[in-house]
């Protein structure tokens, strides 16, 4: 069974284009709901000069470091080609605030055929005047498996596979399965560096195109990075990065040269 990630764009389009393992534009996470003003001040737009077109979504964790998906650098090696938009829910905004990014870095072992460490960090050219997101460390993995409380998923993917486009900040409701659950309802590899979650009750919800980056927030810290998924979009169970599982390899890069 082919995997497919949340991020789908169509490389083509234009020169500046970018595919990242996914098809389609950003619009709205399937079945979200949309998010209020100023609740995830962390999320931030990732988007592509001179267009400013959207391709993934990325999260504040220091003023001048942001925290996103590799796979949505596939076609994007130089950094002058992106530029961050924060501050705002809406893609389109007249005070949309901008800021350059100044440095790439992915992890050295990811591999997009396998679909490990799919993490990347962004520098900024300028440290942001916004609130940061805290990255969970030490949670107890299989007793959230089994007590199942609630994860917030945010970002601004599509509304369904192939679906309408929407300008508003979504998020939705999702909970963590055990890996082996994961591995039967995907039949697909998960590595140990991996979460899983799905929507409660079969419900079809959950990362679409534009998702790519984004976080998987328990208690309103990170836990996971949106990575792939299957199409079609939320009838699968969501596959994310397990941020704890990077804690050195992030505070190593942002502390680098300090």
């Amino acid at each position: 069974m082919t995997r497919i990630s949340g991020l789908l764009l169509l490389y083509g389009l234009s020169l500046f284009s970018v595919i990242c393992r996914s098809d389609a534009f950003y619009a709205r996470i399937v079945n979200g709901t949309q998010a209020n003003e100023g609740e995830f001040p962390f999320l931030v737009s990732l988007r592509l000069r001179p267009n400013l077109q959207h391709f993934c979504a990325s999260t504040i964790i220091e003023p001048q470091w942001i925290l996103t998906a590799a796979h949505c650098f596939k076609y994007i090696k130089d950094p002058s080609e992106l530029v961050v938009q924060y501050g705002s829910n809406q893609l389109t905004h007249p005070k949309s605030k901008f800021v350059n990014v100044s440095e790439i870095r992915l992890h050295e072992g990811y591999s997009a055929t396998i679909a490990i460490h799919d993490i990347a960090l962004l520098k900024l050219a300028q440290p942001l005047p916004t609130d940061i997101v805290k990255l969970a460390g030490g949670v107890n993995l299989t007793e959230i498996a089994q007590t199942k409380p609630p994860l917030l998923l945010v970002g601004w993917g599509l509304n369904a596979t192939n679906g309408a486009l929407q300008q508003q900040l979504q998020k939705v409701t999702l909970h963590l399965l055990a890996p082996a659950e994961c591995r039967q309802r995907t039949q697909s590899l998960l590595h140990s560096t991996n979460l899983c979650a799905s929507a409660s009750n079969g419900a079809k919800q959950g990362q679409c195109s534009g998702d790519s980056g984004g976080p998987l927030l328990l208690n309103k810290k990170q836990i996971g990075i949106v990575s792939w998924s299957l199409k079609p979009c939320g009838a699968y169970p969501g596959i994310f990065t397990n941020v704890a599982c990077y804690a050195k390899w992030i505070s190593g890069h942002i502390n680098q040269r300090k």
